[in-house]
């Protein structure tokens, strides 16, 4: 891991390697987010790590402790807008869905209900985004729409108009419309309407591999593929 620092009105640019001497749990880090405390979390291959520009702190699964993180392998972060409640979230590799408690340090898995069933359409999950009355989840086997107040899931597939069910990247627009992409092409699910639109660029499966999604200032969506940017 590498913490950059830019220098005002110099060409000079300071790399600091944060490594598994500084206490980093494992070296291969899949995503990156900043709490509203300020705080630095790194999803990795074994545990969560929480890094306050100084030491890190290190959270992992610890059997039968319900209120430890569900899963060591992480693929994904998100900290909620502070008008949702800055919650941060994590997406594991094989248990789904936690929501990290900060007043007392301890993680609440959303992948099962009450009865302890399964309510996530996969407990893989790659990506996750919020908007104001819904936090959207995808994973390997679907998206999922969860209500804040209710907890309630609702389930997109094929069969509902995914491109593909298995979602690589999630992100909203300006209009707040989500965009979905996906491993055989891009979905915009129009908030209003309900509806879900596929765009598919072609019939090159390379370019319709959606790994990468940003909605610019100005207004343009950028795409990237396994056969370049679009």
């Amino acid at each position: 891991l590498w913490n950059i620092t830019f220098f005002a009105q110099r060409p000079h640019i300071k790399f600091e390697h944060i490594s598994l001497e500084d206490g980093l749990s494992q070296s291969s880090v899949y995503d990156i987010a900043q709490d509203n405390k300020g705080f630095m979390w790194f999803a990795t291959l074994d545990g969560l790590n929480k890094y306050d520009g100084y030491t890190i702190t290190v959270y992992r699964n610890k059997t039968g402790d319900s209120t430890s993180i569900s899963d060591n392998v992480i693929n994904c972060l998100y900290v909620d807008k502070p008008q949702f409640g800055g919650s941060l979230w994590i997406g594991s590799r094989g248990e789904g869905l936690d929501r990290f408690n900060q007043l007392n340090e301890t993680f609440e898995p959303y992948s099962k209900n009450d009865s302890n069933q399964l309510v996530i359409s996969s407990k893989n999950v790659t990506s996750i985004v919020g908007t104001e009355n819904y936090l959207w989840v995808g994973t390997t086997n679907g998206l999922n729409r969860i209500d804040r107040k209710t907890r309630e899931f609702k389930h997109y597939f094929e069969e509902q108009g995914l491109a593909d069910n298995s979602i690589n990247q999630i992100f909203t627009d300006g209009s707040g419309n989500l965009w979905i992409g996906t491993a055989s092409g891009l979905n915009k699910y129009n908030i209003e309407t309900e509806k879900l639109e596929t765009i598919r660029f072609g019939n090159n499966h390379l370019e319709n591999n959606i790994k990468a999604c940003l909605y610019s200032i100005d207004g343009f969506v950028y795409l990237g593929t396994n056969n370049g940017l679009v």
